[in-house]
C-alpha cells in the first residue's frame, strides 16, 4: 500500500478499547481460541499452539511498524483491560478493506465485537484512506452477520471464500461521507422503567422480554444489559405502529436487512422483531419482538404445538411494569445459548418454582433437542 509505519492507536466508546496486541496477550489468546474460533477461520480441526499465536502477534506488530496491509487490533474492556477478542483490517488497494473480527467463549453476545468493529471502521475511513469495507461471512455464521449489521453494514451479495469452493455472505459499509447515515447505528436503550412510560396507555398487551424479563422477574439487574427487547403480539402489529406513530420503525428481514416499516403496512411471518428509534440518526433505543397467538393463548413460534395461556405468559412487577415469564424467556435462550444466556439461565433457576422449571425442561426437550 506504500502506507508509512503508524503506532497503533488506541481507540475506546467507554466500553471497549481497541489497540495492539501485545506478548502478554499469547496465553489469554491461545486460551479463547475454541472449536468454533477454529472452524470460522478455517483451520480446524488443527489448533493453534503458543508458538503460532506468538508468531501471529509478532507478525501482527511487524505489519503496523511497517505500514503492511493488515491492521489487528486487540479488543479490550475498558475498563479492566481484560482481552476479549480481536479484529482485523486488511487493506485491499483502490479504497477497499476487508474486515474480521472474534470474541472470546465467555464473552460472546454481549456486544464488544459490534463496538470494536465500529470503532475500527472508523479508524480505516478517517485515517486509511479507506472508502469502503467488507465482511465476508459464512451463511450459518449468524453470530457475525448479526454483528455486521448492527455495525451498519449492508448485505452486497455473496463472494467465493479465497481458495475455496463455498459462497460466503458479502456485507459492505461506505465511506465516512455515509457512516451516520448507514444502519443500524449506535444503540443507547430504554430501561424498563422508560419503555413502562412510553407505553402507558396501550390498549394491546406489551412486556419486557430478553435479558431484562429475567432480571425483572428476579427483583434485580444481573448483569449488563447492551439492548431492550419488547413483546407485542403480531395481531396486534397495527395498533402498535399506531401507537408508535412519531417514532422510526425498521423491519429486520432474514437473513438480515432493515428495512423500514411503513403505517398501514403488514408485516410478513419471516419478519419477527423491529428496530425502533425516535428519529434518523438517533440511537436505537428498543426492539419489538412479535409474538404469535391464537384467541387468549401464546403460541411458540418455532414449534406452534407449544401454546400458554397469555395470563401465564405476560407476568408484572410490584411496580406493574409487565415482562414475559422466565421459563418462556429461557425457552427462546434453549436454542442457541450465548455466555449471556447461560447465565441468564443459572440466576433464574435458583428460584424459578417446580412448574416452571418442569414447563422449561419438558418443552426445551421437545423443540430444541429432539
Amino acid at each position: 500500500m506504500g502506507l508509512s509505519g503508524q503506532a497503533v492507536p488506541q481507540l475506546s466508546d467507554g466500553i471497549v478499547l481497541i489497540d495492539g496486541h501485545l506478548l502478554s496477550d499469547i496465553d489469554v489468546q491461545l486460551a479463547g481460541e475454541d472449536e468454533e474460533h477454529a472452524r470460522r477461520f478455517g483451520w480446524y480441526p488443527a489448533c493453534s499452539t503458543r508458538e503460532s499465536v506468538r508468531h501471529a502477534i509478532e507478525r501482527w506488530q511487524d505489519e503496523w511498524r511497517t505500514g503492511g496491509r493488515t491492521r489487528a487490533f486487540a479488543i479490550r474492556s475498558a475498563l479492566s483491560g481484560e482481552l476479549l477478542g480481536g479484529c482485523e483490517l486488511r487493506l485491499q488497494g483502490n479504497g477497499v478493506a476487508h474486515i474480521s473480527y472474534w470474541t472470546f467463549p465467555p464473552h460472546r453476545g454481549q456486544g464488544y465485537a459490534t463496538r470494536a468493529v465500529r470503532l475500527a471502521c472508523r479508524y480505516a475511513f478517517a485515517d486509511l484512506g479507506v472508502k469502503r469495507i467488507e465482511a465476508h461471512t459464512e451463511l450459518d455464521n449468524w453470530a457475525s452477520r448479526r454483528v455486521a449489521l448492527k455495525a451498519g453494514f449492508t448485505e452486497g451479495g455473496r463472494v467465493l471464500g479465497i481458495g475455496e469452493a463455498r459462497e460466503l455472505l458479502r456485507y459492505v459499509l461506505g465511506a465516512t461521507a455515509d457512516l451516520e447515515k448507514t444502519l443500524p447505528g449506535e444503540w443507547q436503550p430504554l430501561a424498563p422503567h422508560e419503555a413502562a412510560a412510553l407505553f402507558a396507555g396501550a390498549e394491546f398487551p406489551w412486556w419486557v422480554a430478553g435479558g431484562w424479563a429475567i432480571d425483572l422477574f428476579l427483583g434485580h439487574q444481573t448483569r449488563t444489559h447492551h439492548d431492550l427487547d419488547v413483546g407485542v403480539l403480531r395481531r396486534d402489529q397495527l395498533a402498535v405502529h399506531a401507537f408508535l406513530a412519531r417514532w422510526e420503525l425498521w423491519a429486520a428481514y432474514p437473513p438480515g436487512q432493515l428495512r423500514k416499516w411503513e403505517a398501514g403496512e403488514s408485516l410478513p411471518v419471516e419478519v419477527h422483531d423491529v428496530w425502533c428509534r425516535e428519529a434518523a440518526g438517533d440511537p436505537w433505543r428498543f426492539q419489538l419482538m412479535l409474538n404469535e397467538s391464537s384467541g387468549d393463548h401464546w403460541v411458540y413460534r418455532r414449534d406452534p404445538s407449544v401454546t400458554r395461556p397469555l395470563t401465564q405468559v405476560i407476568l408484572a412487577t410490584e411496580d406493574g411494569i409487565p415482562y414475559l415469564a422466565p421459563e418462556v424467556q429461557l425457552l427462546f435462550k434453549a436454542t442457541h445459548p450465548r455466555a449471556k444466556d447461560d447465565a441468564d439461565l443459572a440466576s433464574a433457576l435458583r428460584v424459578l418454582s417446580r412448574e416452571s422449571r418442569d414447563w422449561l425442561v419438558m418443552h426445551a426437550r421437545l423443540t430444541v433437542y429432539d
